[in-house]
């Protein structure tokens, strides 16, 4: 390239900062996510639904109005979302190894929790002020809500750890280790753990009301045990394949 070259003025049709040549383009308007949903969660009291998917999208629909509203966006996939008992806040997480806080009466973000090594698969709420992650890195971290401040990291799982449920007292994990364990959330100690299965453990959740925790495997079968003798109360052949997400009705269990 000559000298002449590298400097030689670009015609006006192409230069950038030309107003003559500027169109103003329309606003961008979220109508749909553009890769596979991985959660829809309601958010109580209300008639919207909150979704995260892998273009890294938190969004709500209205289903009264349709009226649909961007949050905003993780910088990878967001594995899931969700939302508070008092439908006041929602929690995504994401494979740009955070999790997000949101409002979710006004999308507005609160917080971003940086402190995992690898993908973030789970999120529960403790209470009014505590929260926890899951992750790849094979650790629950226990998050201040307020401050953003990591209060405790728990080890033990063997392998990546994909699902977390909270009662008052303790935190419940499962993952690709096949087993499912129950810490306490004071301490950080394991009280109880089921497995290993010879099946991976991808989903747990708890039937407070009926003192239950269930299990969602990789062989398509739910497995029920009773929280407080560790029985197996049932196995439920409910899939032809690996099961992805167990939840209980928060009205009967």
């Amino acid at each position: 390239m000559t000298t002449t070259d590298a400097i030689a003025p670009l015609a006006p049709e192409h230069r950038a900062c030309d107003d003559s040549a500027r169109t103003d383009a329309p606003p961008f308007v979220f109508h749909r996510h553009r890769g596979p949903v991985t959660t829809a969660s309601w958010i109580p009291g209300t008639q919207r639904i909150l979704t995260a998917a892998y273009d890294g999208a938190i969004a709500r629909f209205d289903l009264d109005t349709d009226d649909v509203t961007l949050f905003g966006h993780h910088d990878h996939l967001a594995n899931r979302v969700v939302v508070s008992d008092d439908g006041l806040r929602a929690a995504s997480v994401s494979s740009d190894y955070s999790a997000i806080i949101w409002d979710a009466r006004s999308g507005q973000r609160l917080l971003r929790l940086v402190g995992h090594s690898d993908d973030v698969e789970d999120f529960c709420f403790i209470g009014a002020h505590m929260g926890a992650s899951v992750s790849r890195d094979r650790r629950i971290l226990v998050w201040d809500l307020r401050s953003g401040a990591i209060v405790r990291a728990i080890e033990g799982h063997e392998r990546d750890v994909l699902s977390i449920c909270a009662d008052e007292r303790h935190l419940y994990t499962s993952g690709d280790d096949s087993t499912l364990r129950v810490w306490d959330i004071a301490s950080g100690r394991q009280v109880r753990m089921w497995g290993p299965f010879e099946t991976e453990t991808d989903t747990c959740a708890i039937d407070p009301r009926h003192g239950r925790v269930v299990l969602g495997c990789d062989d398509g079968c739910i497995r029920v045990f009773a929280i407080h003798s560790g029985e197996l109360l049932a196995v439920i052949p409910a899939h032809s394949s690996g099961i992805k997400k167990v939840a209980c009705s928060p009205v009967d269990g």
